[in-house]
């Protein structure tokens, strides 16, 4: 049910308009929806986030945390749990579709570790980096959070895998780009120091909690299932292949661009072309993305092929309505126990076997 908005002057209150937009959405296809940070603040972790002062200017962080959750159940159709905070869930769909959703945002999360911390007068202390980067304590998902997916994924026996989420499970690393930028900002010139040291490009993403990750690839590989990831946050589209520490494959990732919020490009002074073909040829886990537009991504899926749909139109935030241009089309056979995925951009057709 969408609740009308109330006569009181609470903040969370939405306006009549969008009520009245979103019935139309819930009118016309249901929502499992799941939340990321800008529900809260920017790159929110369990006790805080990078846009919450510290010095308590803002508030109390736990104060506006409990705020934002009460309003998200207010306004979004969605089952509460004993624990508000627990909305990590799982959906079956007959013997074809098993789809967990997790929370990567704020219930096991621990602070994103910032790069430009390392930098001292001496250089950048990459000794201290690695170590914080890689302690085997880090978590994104938390220990309850992932014994819920091994005893989830243990009971299943659905032809697909699939975990809807918030952030890019890619490893990625941008390419050094400093000779292609039509310009450099104040505020992109310490980064552009950091993209030369080869560090991965988003630690607020699974990039920055790499043990945490393996353990989710474990499980996996002991459940003898192959996934698929499902991510947004970025505002631009990417299409991986994934691999274990070991160089195993253990899924693909489809990663789906913003609607009408900036990407890349809009931040970043280059041409896209030249960002994508570059990302590209850096990162053997990547196989395509699209650095400028905005857009949606459609999935079918039946018991034999998992078609992909991403539908783009025009660069830029001001394009509010994206075109049915369809310029990616994955199909992914299932045949016994080996699957393909079929890759069309265009005339070019690849064949990747996981």
């Amino acid at each position: 049910m969408i609740r009308r908005p109330p006569r009181s002057t609470r903040k969370e209150s939405s306006a009549a308009s969008d009520v009245y937009k979103r019935q139309e959405l819930h009118k016309n296809a249901p929502l499992v929806a799941v939340w990321d940070d800008h529900e809260f603040t920017n790159d929110t972790w369990k006790k805080g986030a990078e846009n919450h002062s510290m010095d308590g200017s803002e508030g109390d962080f736990f104060a506006r945390r409990s705020a934002a959750i009460k309003a998200y159940f207010e306004w979004m159709p969605i089952r509460e749990q004993e624990s508000k905070r627990k909305i990590f869930r799982e959906f079956k769909i007959g013997n074809l579709l098993h789809l967990l959703m997790l929370d990567t945002r704020q219930y096991g999360r621990d602070k994103q570790i910032q790069p430009l911390e390392y930098l001292t007068k001496s250089g950048f202390n990459q000794a201290k980096f690695y170590n914080d980067l890689n302690d085997i304590n880090r978590n994104l998902l938390g220990p309850s959070q992932i014994a819920w997916i091994e005893n989830a994924i243990s009971k299943s026996n659905e032809k697909w895998t699939i975990f809807g989420q918030q952030v890019l499970m890619t490893k990625l690393k941008f390419p050094d780009i400093s000779n292609a930028l039509e310009g450099i900002s104040d505020q992109l010139k310490p980064y552009i120091q950091l993209i030369k040291l080869g560090l991965p490009s988003n630690l607020d993403a699974w990039d920055g909690y790499p043990k945490e990750r393996e353990r989710l690839y474990k499980i996996m590989q002991r459940s003898g299932k192959k996934f698929i990831s499902l991510a947004g946050d970025t505002h631009n589209a990417w299409l991986s292949q994934l691999f274990d520490e070991t160089g195993s494959k253990v899924g693909i990732e489809i990663a789906t661009p913003s609607v009408t919020s900036p990407g890349l490009t809009d931040y970043v002074p280059i041409k896209a072309k030249i960002f994508e073909d570059s990302i590209i040829k850096k990162n053997n886990e990547l196989l395509w993305m699209d650095a400028s537009s905005r857009g949606f991504t459609s999935i079918e899926i039946n018991k034999n092929e998992l078609n992909i749909l991403l539908g783009i139109g025009g660069s830029g935030p001001t394009k509010r309505i994206p075109s049915k241009t369809f310029i990616s089309v994955i199909k992914m056979i299932s045949e016994k126990k080996k699957c393909k995925f079929f890759l069309a951009t265009g005339k070019d057709l690849s064949l990747i076997h996981i």
